[in-house]
């Protein structure tokens, strides 16, 4: 019963919260050779408390012991009759980096 009533809250802040935009994914980063790091590839070694937006617009941070979490733009939808466009600011950090022109009949809006 506990477990069902904290899914519940939980989906009700998420349906009531219009600024809920990330899908967020964990996994652990941890190697030997960087201790206390988060070695997402070659190019990409983060320090406990680090965050830094990718190349897709994904925010990664480096938590304790190896872990890392991912959080991204999430899935957007358009009403009828408009329809979204391409990032507005594709260079931008995130979560700036996520909005979308959306074409309207009535003119273009940020998504």
């Amino acid at each position: 019963m506990r477990t069902v009533s904290l899914t519940i809250c939980l989906l009700a802040a998420f349906l009531l919260s219009a600024d809920v935009l990330a899908a967020v994914s964990r996994g652990n980063f941890k190697d030997a050779a960087h201790p206390g790091k988060c070695v997402i590839n070659a190019d990409t070694i983060l320090s406990e408390g680090e965050t830094k937006t990718d190349s897709n617009c994904q925010l990664i941070s480096c938590h304790a012991n190896g872990d890392a979490s991912f959080s991204s733009c999430g899935v957007k939808g358009a009403p009828d009759p408009c329809k979204i466009g391409d990032k507005k600011y594709p260079k931008a950090e995130y979560p700036k980096c996520c909005i979308n022109v959306l074409h309207c009949p009535d003119g273009d809006k940020e998504l």
